[in-house]
């Protein structure tokens, strides 16, 4: 699988078979995207996918397993994706950390985690999740000017790759790999 950063907090995960936009912006110009799942509840304009994904709920598209949660007062919904064998959980646009009941909700076999850090989730909070949740990988997207605060209080991998490729196989078991991608 690939992942790949297209700025702010859009992401897309795919493999041969699938193609899976993460909160894409109106008008985004990728092509042929089995879905995209929207954590702000608002369906993007201009955006061609075969299904489009705003609400809670469990779904299944293309052989791909989808679960959403909403955060309180419905503000903000996670997605968790399973494809390759592989969990991914994209966090949307959070103001403030998951309640432990929506992380147990969730499942503790979360490979990919991708997080947004911003003046609402600056990277105390980013770290603070990261700890909490272990990923195997986690991608950072969103505010680039406070990439560096976060690179000050933890280790990320500032990645020349991108999409950067993912196996379950390459995963490390012992830690965790944090990566900010390039545009």
């Amino acid at each position: 699988m690939k992942i790949q950063f297209f700025g702010n907090n859009t992401f897309l995960a795919f493999n041969k078979n699938v193609r899976v936009a993460f909160d894409p912006p109106e008008n985004f110009a990728e092509k042929n995207l089995d879905f995209t799942t929207n954590s702000n509840g608002v369906k993007p304009a201009g955006v061609e996918a075969k299904k489009h994904l705003t609400l809670p709920g469990e779904y299944e598209i293309s052989d791909v397993l989808v679960k959403s949660v909403a955060q309180k007062n419905r503000e903000n919904t996670i997605f968790k994706v399973v494809m390759d064998e592989m969990s991914i959980v994209h966090c949307g646009n959070m103001a403030e950390s998951p309640a432990k009941e929506l992380l147990e909700e969730l499942g503790e076999d979360i490979y990919i985690l991708i997080i947004n850090i911003s003046e609402k989730f600056p990277a105390k909070k980013v770290k603070d999740l990261l700890e909490t949740i272990e990923p195997r990988v986690a991608f950072i997207g969103g505010d680039s000017s406070k990439f560096a605060e976060l690179n000050g209080i933890m280790a990320i991998t500032m990645s020349e790759e991108n999409p950067i490729s993912i196996s379950r196989s390459a995963l490390s078991e012992d830690k965790s790999e944090h990566y900010i991608l390039p545009l």
